[in-house]
This record gives structure tokens, sequence and C-alpha cells, in this order.
């Protein structure tokens, strides 16, 4: 069993060089994730163990790719999916039924 260390190992890394890219401080990164800036810096020197709350922040608010961010896979952002036709026709008959409430409330509201 990998201990806790090898688990999150180059996850600082990766979240410096990530911010980096993005020309942001560690005080614009810890204002958008809810962190002080001291706390970025002890996440990204790796002297600072991170919770699997802040993970599922980091993962979400920077769009990061999980596998990556975890692992080192991959890249940084993570890949919109491509739109399938059944997800298509979902979106479709959301938006037909959300028209169709709207339509129901005006006329219960006469």
């Amino acid at each position: 069993m990998k201990s806790p260390q090898s688990i999150t190992e180059g996850i600082g890394e990766r979240l410096r060089s990530f911010r980096r890219s993005l020309s942001m401080t560690q005080q614009q990164l810890g204002d958008v994730i809810g962190k002080t800036a001291s706390q970025i810096s002890e996440l990204e020197r790796e002297n600072s163990n991170i919770t699997v709350f802040a993970l599922a922040v980091f993962i979400k608010e920077l769009n990061l790719n999980p596998y990556w961010f975890l692992f080192g896979l991959g890249s940084p952002i993570r890949e919109e999916k491509q739109p399938t036709p059944e997800n298509q026709e979902i979106s479709t008959l959301t938006q037909r039924i959300e028209k169709l409430e709207e339509q129901v409330n005006v006329l219960m509201n006469r």
C-alpha cells in the first residue's frame, strides 16, 4: 500500500506550474479557491497535506483534469466532452419542456 506522501507526491509542483502558466500569484489563486497565499505556498512546497475536499475544489474551480492533477497524466485542463446526438436530443427535449412549463404557468395565472 502506498503511503499518503507517495499518493500526493508531485501535486504541489503541478499546482505551482499551473498557477504560473496562468500568471497568477499565490494570493490570486487563494482567492479563487478560498485559501490564503500562505496555505497555497505550503501546498505548492508539499509542506502541508492536501485534503480530499481541497483537491475537489482545485479540480472544480480551476477546471483541472483530475488525472493530471493527481498523477501527472494527460493535459492540465479538463477537456470538454463532445456532444453526442443523444445529449443534443436530451438538451432539445429539456428546452421544450421548460417552454411548456412556462406556458402552463402563464395559463394558470390568468
